[in-house]
């Protein structure tokens, strides 16, 4: 599991070395990435809102952004978002100066969503546990929408069931419903959390 110092410097390697390649699985071509792209946006729209202000968190190359119509993508790559912001010129991005997001700019957006996918299964327990925690400090209602892969094995990845997300959401919010949906790409398990809470 990569330590919380190591995040950045991670992903700007990767970045550098995959290119668009680095989001979904980089070993494969884009090609096969937006074969299987288009299957997890069948799977999870509609069944996570479209029209609320929608923090993408992880945004990487902005491969959900069009999912959205009020949208902040946030990424702790400056070099994946670059690639996103021109893909997307329309939409807004920021950098994340660390895993943990502080940045005023997302206090000032107020999401009413918080969406990500494919990627709080790049951090440990502790730091999803931080994230949930500074997310918390915008004191109002939101939903959370978690794609997750649920049976990954890597040095550098942990799979989750949406209980265990749930878990981790729950020292930080009030849940007040949810919901779990799971389908499988690529031979794995993955899982699709969705969540309304309010604050604590």
């Amino acid at each position: 599991m990569l330590k919380e110092s190591r995040v950045h410097e991670y992903w700007e390697q990767r970045a550098a070395k995959q290119g668009m390649q680095t989001v979904g699985f980089s070993n494969r071509s884009l090609d096969f990435q937006s074969r299987l792209h288009k299957q997890r946006i069948k799977f999870i729209f509609p069944r996570c809102p479209q029209f609320l202000k929608t923090l993408d968190f992880g945004c990487g190359t902005g491969n959900f952004a069009n999912c959205f119509e009020s949208y902040l993508g946030v990424d702790i790559s400056e070099t994946l978002l670059a690639f996103a912001r021109a893909t997307h010129p329309e939409k807004d991005f920021i950098l994340l100066e660390q895993p943990i997001p502080s940045e005023k700019a997302i206090l000032l957006f107020n999401p009413e969503l918080f969406f990500s996918a494919t990627v709080l299964q790049h951090n440990s327990d502790n730091l999803v546990r931080k994230i949930f925690k500074s997310i918390a400090q915008i004191e109002q209602d939101m939903i959370f929408s978690i794609y997750e892969n649920c049976q990954v094995i890597a040095k550098h990845v942990k799979g989750r069931e949406s209980e265990e997300y749930l878990a981790l959401l729950g020292e930080s919010f009030k849940i007040l419903s949810s919901r779990s949906f799971s389908h499988c790409v690529h031979g794995e398990k993955h899982a699709l959390t969705i969540a309304k809470t309010e604050p604590l």
